[in-house]
Parts: C-alpha cells; structure tokens; sequence
C-alpha cells in the first residue's frame, strides 16, 4: 500500500460470542446461581506508515571503531 510504506490491519476477536460468566454459590441457606454474558466482541482498524528511509547501508558499507582503533595503533 502507497509504495510499500503503509500498511492496513483488521482484528476480530470473540465472533461467536463464546465469552461467558457463570457464579454459582451454595452458603448454607443461600443458593445463588448467575448466568451471564457480556459485549466481548470487538472489530480493530490499524493503519501505519513507514517514515524515514527505507534503504539502509549494509553492513560492510559501515565504517567500524575497531578499524579506527587498529589505524591509530599501527595494526
């Protein structure tokens, strides 16, 4: 996308509504069973761009300390 420097995501979790809740309490007396769902579902857009310069120096094209180091010592 725009010349390899952008890029287009879509993310979809939970399509089948799968998450759920289920509290049961037995407390003497007390019995209490909940069952529940909740909204879990959830689409996601993402869009980036690349800025800056996509074409970097090779390694061997770099200049090193240690070569420096070598020329001032006289190895």
């Amino acid at each position: 996308m725009f010349n390899d420097q952008a890029s287009l995501r879509i993310g979809i979790s939970d399509i089948f509504k799968t998450q759920r809740q289920y509290t049961s309490v037995n407390f003497g007396s007390l019995q209490y069973t909940d069952f529940g769902t909740f909204e879990s579902r959830r689409v996601s857009l993402n869009f980036s761009w690349r800025f800056g310069n996509t074409k970097v120096r090779q390694t061997e094209e770099r200049r090193h300390g240690d070569a420096d180091e070598k020329g001032r010592s006289g190895g």
